[in-house]
């Protein structure tokens, strides 16, 4: 019963969301792709043609999104 509730929800995104079905949207301007719209979206108000703005104060990374940052911090140098 709950894989037929699992089906049938996403039938029903396929159906009547299509904008967020997985699928293939490349960025107009750089032609980067993404698996859904609105990550292409996304990417389009805060990244595309943006130079970096977020500096790591331990190596030379940079990235546009300080949520970006933060990982990438968290990741190559946590001291725990």
């Amino acid at each position: 019963m709950k894989l037929q509730k699992i089906i049938m929800k996403k039938v029903f995104q396929l159906v009547y969301h299509p904008k967020h079905s997985p699928g293939v949207f490349p960025c107009p301007q750089c032609r980067k792709v993404y698996r859904y719209r609105t990550n292409m979206l996304r990417h389009i108000k805060l990244e595309c043609g943006k130079d970096p703005q977020f500096q790591c104060p331990y190596c030379p990374r940079q990235t546009k999104q300080k949520s970006s940052l933060q990982r990438h911090i968290e990741n190559k140098h946590s001291f725990k």
